[in-house]
């Protein structure tokens, strides 16, 4: 059986009850088309979804991020530094990995943050802010 009954939904009573699911998608631009089509019962049981989204110039992106908000927070962005560009406005790069975490187990808290002063801060040191290519110049927001 799989979640929403449908071909290549997340499988259930396989002894994963309970179990957290972290899914990476890194698809070369099919994830555009997939996620909007993923029922909400296989997003519902996702807890940490990792997507690198491949274009930024399309309302049809819009309208995938805003489905996935439904049932995500956005932990973090990070832009590759493999496709910075100035051309994709307001943009730094046209290719970029999100980190969603599930609704289910998150909540926002704005206080003491960048967003509750509403400025813009640089990109955390962390491993996930890592450039992509050490060698190339970062384009992370600043």
């Amino acid at each position: 059986m799989f979640v929403g009954g449908g071909e290549g939904e997340l499988p259930v009573g396989l002894g994963d009850e309970g179990k957290a699911i972290v899914m990476k998608m890194d698809v070369e631009g099919a994830e555009w088309p997939s996620l909007p089509a993923a029922p909400d019962a296989t997003l519902n049981r996702i807890d940490q979804l990792v997507v690198e989204f491949h274009g930024v110039n399309d309302p049809k992106y819009v309208a995938a991020v805003r489905r996935l908000k439904q049932f995500f927070y956005v932990a973090h962005v990070h832009y590759n530094n493999y496709s910075c560009a100035p051309d994709v406005e307001p943009f730094p790069a046209s290719v970029y990995e999100v980190l969603f975490v599930s609704k289910r187990l998150a909540r926002l808290d704005y206080a003491g943050t960048a967003l509750s002063r509403l400025r813009l801060v640089g990109p955390p040191s962390t491993p996930l802010a890592a450039p992509n290519d050490p060698r190339r110049p970062d384009c992370q927001t600043r």
